[in-house]
């Protein structure tokens, strides 16, 4: 068995996989959940509605953080969120069934601060 588990300050290389509002998310060849939220992207970078991608505006050419552009990024956090399922609510007689709520979240994610083409370096 393998087991990936990067430790805080580690740099991974993935590929953009999806770029939304939320953040950028992003993928290895064998983890998918690896996330870049808004707050840890770099100053000046804004979501571009139309190309759907986020754009850094820099002082010269802007930089298009696209799909499929190999990034390399660093661990900043990790997120466990419990897989057990939660117990059935008792009702009272006549008491009507409640809708059900589905709520998938993965067990695993990665937060991570934003993609950089340099940090090639750090090898």
């Amino acid at each position: 068995m393998i087991v990936f588990r990067p430790f805080k300050g580690e740099i991974i290389t993935g590929v953009i996989q999806k770029c939304t509002p939320e953040g950028i998310r992003i993928t290895t060849r064998f983890f998918d959940d690896i996330f870049v939220p808004p707050t840890m992207l770099f100053e000046g970078c804004v979501y571009n509605e139309t190309e759907q991608t986020w754009v850094w505006e820099t002082e010269g050419d802007p930089i298009y953080l696209d799909e499929g552009t190999i990034v390399n990024v660093r661990v900043e956090a990790e997120k466990w969120n419990d897989q057990a399922p939660t117990p059935p609510k008792i009702r009272k007689p006549g008491e009507p069934e409640p809708a059900p709520v589905v709520e998938y979240r993965v067990p695993y994610s990665i937060e991570v601060l934003h993609p950089d083409h340099n940090l090639r370096e750090h090898f």
